[in-house]
């Protein structure tokens, strides 16, 4: 199995981690739009990322948001690839919530209902 992260699952790790969503729920995204990425992985990408651009965060350890947009735009896809990936949809909103539906509830009924 190929180890190596698209920058496509970067763009999805670092847009939703940046935006207040977890580990775990960003691996559910990640699967969601057909990546399988346990939640240890997507810590241990982060760990990487914040090593090599530390400015992606203020120094309290906020994320600086425009700092964020401005990486991923220097990302190599194209601004339509990236804009479809960080679209945040209702299964997205749902496992954010963590409050609202187990995530394999709303995966099947949004699945059985297309």
């Amino acid at each position: 199995m190929d180890d190596r992260w698209s920058d496509a699952e970067i763009i999805i790790l670092i847009y939703f981690i940046s935006r207040g969503f977890t580990d775990l729920a960003v691996s559910h995204v990640l699967h969601v739009r057909g990546y399988r990425r346990p939640p240890s992985a997507v810590w241990q990408m982060l760990q990487v990322i914040l090593e090599h651009y530390p400015y992606l965060q203020t120094k309290t350890g906020h994320w600086d948001i425009d700092q964020v947009d401005e990486w991923i735009d220097s990302l190599s896809m194209e601004h339509e690839a990236v804009n479809w990936l960080i679209s945040c949809t209702n299964i997205d909103a749902a496992i954010a919530d963590e409050d609202c539906f187990d995530f394999i509830d709303v995966y099947a009924i949004t699945a059985f209902a297309s």
